[in-house]
């Protein structure tokens, strides 16, 4: 997810619409690697479950 201009300023809106799509892949994806911030940009890496 990728913050812009003012977006920067409300970051926590951004973690809270991360937060619900991790939610709702949870039943067929899984984490690599926590959520962080890197820069301007919210990263979090997931791959498929098998």
């Amino acid at each position: 997810m990728v913050f812009r201009g003012r977006e920067l300023a409300h970051k926590e809106f951004g973690v809270k619409v991360m937060d619900e799509v991790l939610t709702r892949i949870s039943d067929f994806a899984k984490l690599d690697s926590e959520p962080k911030f890197d820069g301007k940009s919210y990263v979090v890496i997931v791959s498929a479950k098998k």
